[in-house]
């Protein structure tokens, strides 16, 4: 277990996990040995994370908000729990009862994986492995053909693929109630702000345990209704739901940032909404 900055050793919950009040980041300096899930790697959840807390938390659970890592150390609890892979966990509780039979921490074969690309313009396919700096300032490594490894530890937080169908599908179940995966106040919990007055980068949001809450659709700069969610991730992926208006957008464009983090997804939502409203 990691020790905060007072050095004394704090409780880090589910709930910290989820909403990212963990005090777990995703970028620490130098020397890092541990794996965000993303580059080549053969390590297990246990060793991975062993490496992981000899980092000292950014800041006590609960008192702050920094995207990071602790999806993935999500990931090691649900397997330990379920017993078995994250894989099985995932197939037995989400994927499996929907029918998603093409998501999950594995791809069939080479034909099956849309070819990535490394932001630019115009854009590069991605060498495997390669340093990618995002706008941040803070470098990831990417290898597109960890997805295919028997040793790498699967990655809660970027170790998934699928199709945008089914992806679509599973945001759409979320939307209308979440049966037969959640019930419905599971899923009513899950939208509802789970931060309280913790501030976010990102203005007019909070957090709950789906991804990013609009409280302030003004302030956000963002057409959706309040209460709307919205994620994404690199590969360059995005979605949003919409309850209010019955909506739900996914996109996954294959580059390692712009899809999520660059100017393309608002664009993309502000056109949906355009056409849509």
């Amino acid at each position: 277990t990691p020790r905060g900055p007072d050095g004394q050793i704090p409780r880090i919950t589910i709930h910290h996990l989820l909403t990212h009040t963990s005090g777990l980041g995703y970028h620490y300096p130098a020397p890092r040995k541990f794996s965000m899930g993303l580059g080549p790697s053969a390590m297990e959840f246990k060793e991975n994370f062993t490496l992981l807390a000899e980092h000292d938390l950014l800041f006590i659970p609960g008192t702050n908000w920094l995207y990071s890592v602790g999806i993935d150390v999500l990931g090691a609890v649900l397997s330990a729990v379920h017993g078995g892979t994250l894989q099985d966990a995932v197939a037995t509780h989400v994927t499996g009862p929907l029918g998603m039979t093409e998501t999950g921490f594995f791809v069939a074969g080479n034909s099956r994986l849309a070819i990535p690309y490394a932001d630019g313009n115009p854009p590069t396919v991605m060498t495997d492995p390669q340093p990618l700096t995002n706008a941040a300032g803070e470098t990831s490594v990417f290898s597109p053909s960890r997805i295919f490894s028997d040793k790498a530890f699967q990655s809660g937080g970027a170790g998934m693929a699928g199709t945008a169908s089914e992806i679509a599908f599973f945001l759409e179940t979320l939307r209308k109630g979440g049966e037969p995966i959640l019930s419905r106040p599971m899923v009513q919990c899950g939208f509802a702000n789970q931060i309280g007055d913790l501030v976010r980068p990102v203005p007019g949001t909070k957090f709950n345990y789906f991804g990013q809450l609009i409280v302030d659709p003004v302030a956000a700069e963002s057409p959706a209704a309040r209460n709307s969610i919205s994620w994404g991730g690199v590969y360059g992926h995005s979605w949003l739901v919409d309850p209010s208006n019955e909506l739900t957008i996914v996109s996954m464009s294959n580059t390692a940032f712009e899809g999520c983090t660059g100017a393309y997804p608002n664009d993309l939502i502000r056109a949906v909404y355009a056409d849509f409203i």
